[in-house]
């Protein structure tokens, strides 16, 4: 018989192995049995981001609503900051904690912001915050993606690389979980691509529709 191949991950969660086993897995990708009741485990102090880190809802994607952006942004890298400090403070270990970013650009913000705020490099040093590729073979508990693109214009230039499906495929299979989306739907802006990237565009929006979306107030960095 034709019995199908059943891709078992032991890392991503029940909720985070969804949207990855539909796409690019024709829904063949489960969760074992261990890992897909598996939610983040956090101590119970109270922060300002507990609306983000609510184990309950494994994947979500915060939307900034910024315009213009391109390869950095300094409120998503201010956001990524606090999400870490937020983690930490709940008792979630450094090296627990992975942030992904599509450009050098934003990885160089993010960092220099960490080694600011942390004080502490023995802490400082066991946070990852890396490209993709650099991220490929790894896994932690949480992975927080930081687009920094919020212009659809410079997305849909760089789409290719930026949203190519492999690469989403990568980052959001990191985490065991908790995946956090940081970035703006303006870098959805349809008009601003053209037909050949409707594809690579749609997977990103099925992605991003498939979190829990919560639009982050303007003031909350104040």
């Amino acid at each position: 018989g034709n019995e199908t191949m059943l891709d078992v991950t032991y890392r991503l969660n029940d909720v985070l192995t969804k949207w990855p086993s539909r796409t690019f897995y024709q829904n063949e990708l489960i969760s074992s049995k261990d890992a897909s009741k598996r939610r983040l485990n956090l101590s119970p102090e109270t922060t300002r981001w507990d609306f983000a880190l609510d184990p309950d809802s494994p994947a979500v994607f915060l939307d900034l609503c910024q315009e213009n952006t391109t390869v950095r942004s300094r409120v998503e890298a201010d956001v990524v900051l606090e999400l870490i400090l937020s983690l930490l403070m709940r008792d979630v270990s450094p090296e627990d904690i992975g942030v992904v970013v599509s450009y050098r650009a934003q990885s160089r913000l993010i960092r220099s912001l960490i080694r600011r705020n942390l004080m502490d490099s023995e802490i400082t040093d066991r946070l990852v915050v890396d490209t993709v590729e650099r991220m490929q073979g790894q896994e932690r508990e949480v992975i927080i993606v930081s687009f920094a693109t919020a212009s659809a214009k410079f997305a849909s230039q760089m789409a290719e690389f930026l949203f190519q499906p492999q690469r989403l495929n990568v980052a959001v299979t990191r985490p065991r979980t908790k995946l956090i989306l940081v970035g703006s739907s303006n870098m959805l802006n349809a008009d601003q691509y053209d037909e050949s990237q409707k594809e690579t565009l749609d997977i990103l929006r099925d992605l991003i529709n498939s979190c829990h979306h919560i639009t982050v107030p303007n003031g909350i960095l104040d």
